[in-house]
């Protein structure tokens, strides 16, 4: 299945799409307002589209072997349960105020995409390939960080409280004071007022 060129956000709203596909691929196509229910997009590719307050429930990409999501926005979406495996790449994108609750990144590779105001709660990287990656605003409470190399990944402005590193994985970490109070704990640093 192919869509080429389309704009969903004049013609159609409210469009749901709820069904197994597979090899779909999407190309210069805006897509507002539209639901996305139990969608699997395996060796599927995503080009220069746009998603405007769409919403994802429980979809998957798994097992690509080409370049996957491209030059892709993401504004006020609703990402749960989403499942991203073995993706071999998501570039050039940017998810802005974004519900990315329950997320799960496993083995994906992102290069020089952003993520503005987004909430990733209760969700997951593992071995995620982050180059030139922003994350700007966002929230990781109970978020997992394992076999993922944070080196020059900058957290400042975002809440990473309740989040769980693997040791290995955050040195060269950009964080703040309080961030770094944070990450004490997981190297094992007892922090004591003076007697």
């Amino acid at each position: 299945m192919s869509f080429l060129d389309l704009d969903f956000s004049e013609d159609i709203r409210n469009l749901s799409f709820n069904s197994e596909v597979v090899d779909m691929d999407v190309y210069n196509v805006s897509f507002t307002n539209c639901s996305f229910t139990n969608m699997d997009f395996s060796a599927s590719k995503i080009e220069d589209v746009i998603f405007d307050d769409c919403k994802f429930t429980n979809c998957s990409f798994q097992f690509f072997n080409t370049e996957s999501i491209l030059r892709c926005s993401f504004d006020g979406c609703k990402i749960f349960g989403f499942n991203l495996e073995n993706l071999s790449l998501i570039k050039d994108c940017v998810f802005s105020d974004c519900n990315l609750k329950y997320i799960n990144f496993d083995n994906v590779n992102v290069k020089n995409s952003k993520f503005i105001n987004c909430n990733f709660n209760d969700g997951k990287f593992y071995k995620v390939s982050l180059n030139k990656v922003q994350f700007l605003s966002s929230s990781f409470f109970n978020f997992e960080f394992y076999n993922t190399d944070l080196n020059g990944i900058d957290f400042r402005t975002d809440d990473i409280s309740g989040t769980t590193f693997s040791i290995m994985n955050i040195k060269g970490m950009i964080v703040n004071q309080e961030q770094a109070l944070y990450l004490s704990k997981f190297l094992g640093i007892k922090i004591e007022d003076k007697i």
